[in-house]
């Protein structure tokens, strides 16, 4: 199964917090897609109505091929602190 453009698994953010913890279980982290270039990935904008408060992000090699593109990642992951912050 895939989340895809349906959402997560065709069911709402709130939707699937609640299956998960009628189950006695809950979502602690997600892994970071990538997202469209000017639109956070879906697990930052349902990081609070999922219950998240971490995330996995991939670091590959472009990220930190040199000060400029390292203070563009930096900016990214800080930016991804705060969403989760705020969502606590």
């Amino acid at each position: 199964m895939r989340g895809g453009a349906r959402g997560f698994y065709g069911l709402k953010p709130r939707e699937l917090r609640k299956l998960v913890e009628d189950q006695g279980m809950r979502i602690s982290s997600s892994p970071r897609g990538r997202g469209r270039r000017r639109e956070p990935p879906r697990s930052d904008r349902h990081a609070g109505e999922l219950g998240v408060k971490l995330a996995a992000a991939v670091s590959a090699s472009p990220s930190f091929k040199d000060m400029a593109a390292i203070r563009a990642t930096a900016e990214k992951v800080n930016l991804m602190d705060e969403r989760l912050r705020a969502a606590d």
